[in-house]
């Protein structure tokens, strides 16, 4: 995981230093402020948290995941 996350976050620095239009030698921390955006890290962070969000709000009725949750877990519909 951690491997995967260097190379996107590789490819997300040169998107980032193509849209400024800035150099390769420029540090990342002055280019992510000049764009105004965050390290992918916290993207893939918040991503994960959505989809637990996602998965322990729906109906277990309709979501496989959401059924297979250990019966202790609170979730919104107590259909079980």
């Amino acid at each position: 995981m951690v491997n995967m996350t260097n190379k996107i976050q590789k490819f997300w620095n040169r998107v980032l230093r193509w849209i400024t239009n800035s150099f390769y030698a420029t540090n990342i921390t002055v280019v992510l402020a000049e764009e105004c955006s965050a390290p992918i890290k916290l993207y893939m962070r918040q991503a994960r948290e959505m989809t637990a969000v996602r998965i322990t709000t729906a109906i277990s009725s309709n979501n496989i995941a959401t059924a297979q949750l250990p019966a202790g877990y609170t979730i919104v519909n107590e259909y079980r």
